[in-house]
C-alpha cells in the first residue's frame, strides 16, 4: 500500500489520481472486511502493528476512506495518543479531539471535535487531540466505552488507529468493546517473532485477530495483478506495496 511510514511525510490519501493497484487493493480489504465475520459483523476495528512506521496510519485511514466511497458511515478514531500524526497530515485541527473526551473536557458534540477530510461527509474524523500523560489510562475508561458504544449505534464502522502493541499495551485494553484487530506487516522489517508476540498479545486479552496486511512490498512493474499474491498471509492475505 505504501512505503515505510515516515513521520516526517504526510500520508497518502487515496483519490483518482492513485495508482490503480493502490486503489484496488483498499476496495480488496474493504470486501474482505465484510467477509470476515459475515453474520454478526465487524463494526469497530482497530488497526495496530508491532512495531512503529509499518503503516499502520496509512493504512486505517485509507481505509476508512475506501469504505466511506460506498456510501456508508464510518467515524475514523486516531487512538494512538503518543505519537499522532492523522491530523497534521490530514491539516486538521489538533487542539481539540480523544484526549480531550476522554478527560471530560469536552463532548464529541461539541463543535469542531468531528472534523472532514474535504466534501466527505460519510467519513467522520476524531483527531486524538493534545498528548495526554496517561493514554493507557484513557483508553481504558468509561467514557471510552460510553463513545464505542454511541458510535456502533450511529456508524456503520468504526476504524481505529491504534498504537503499536509491541511497543505499549495502549489498545489491548479496547479488546471487550471492539470486533476485532488488523494487523499491518512491514515486509523485511517485522520479524516473525514480533508478529507472533503481538497475536499472542491480543489473544492474551480475549481479542481476535481479524487478519494481517502484508505492507511495502517491493513489486517490478505496474501492471494489474503485480501486487495480488493474495491469499498468502492471513485473512485478508494482501501483499500491498508500490
Amino acid at each position: 500500500m505504501s512505503k515505510t511510514e515516515d513521520p516526517k511525510e504526510k500520508l497518502n490519501i487515496i483519490d483518482s489520481n492513485s495508482p490503480f493497484s493502490v486503489i484496488e487493493a483498499y476496495k480488496t480489504l474493504r470486501a474482505n472486511l465484510q467477509f470476515v465475520c459475515p453474520h454478526e459483523g465487524c463494526k469497530i476495528i482497530c488497526v495496530t502493528s508491532s512495531i512503529a512506521h509499518e503503516g499502520k496510519s496509512s493504512t486505517s485511514v485509507n481505509l476508512a476512506v475506501a469504505i466511506s466511497e460506498t456510501e456508508q458511515k464510518v467515524l475514523y478514531i486516531d487512538g494512538d495518543m503518543r505519537a499522532s500524526r492523522i491530523a497534521r497530515d490530514l491539516s486538521l485541527s489538533s487542539k481539540m479531539g480523544l484526549a480531550e473526551i476522554l478527560a471530560g473536557v469536552k463532548k464529541v458534540t461539541d463543535d469542531g471535535i468531528i472534523q472532514h477530510i474535504g466534501n466527505n461527509t460519510f467519513l467522520d474524523i476524531l483527531v486524538s487531540g493534545k498528548n495526554p500523560p496517561n493514554p493507557s489510562e484513557l483508553l481504558n475508561s468509561e467514557r471510552m466505552v460510553e463513545l464505542l458504544e454511541e458510535a456502533k449505534k450511529n456508524y456503520d464502522y468504526v476504524i481505529i488507529d491504534g498504537a503499536p502493541i509491541g511497543i505499549v499495551s495502549d489498545v489491548l485494553v479496547l479488546s471487550p468493546h471492539i470486533d476485532g484487530y488488523v494487523l499491518v506487516v512491514r515486509a523485511d522489517e517485522t520479524t516473525r517473532l514480533m508478529l507472533q508476540d503481538s497475536i499472542s498479545s491480543i489473544k492474551r486479552v480475549g481479542g481476535k485477530v481479524l487478519g494481517l496486511i502484508l505492507n511495502g512490498v517491493k513489486t517490478k512493474g505496474s501492471s494489474y495483478g503485480k501486487y495480488g499474491k493474495y491469499g498468502k498471509y492471513g485473512k485478508y492475505g494482501s501483499y500491498y506495496g508500490k
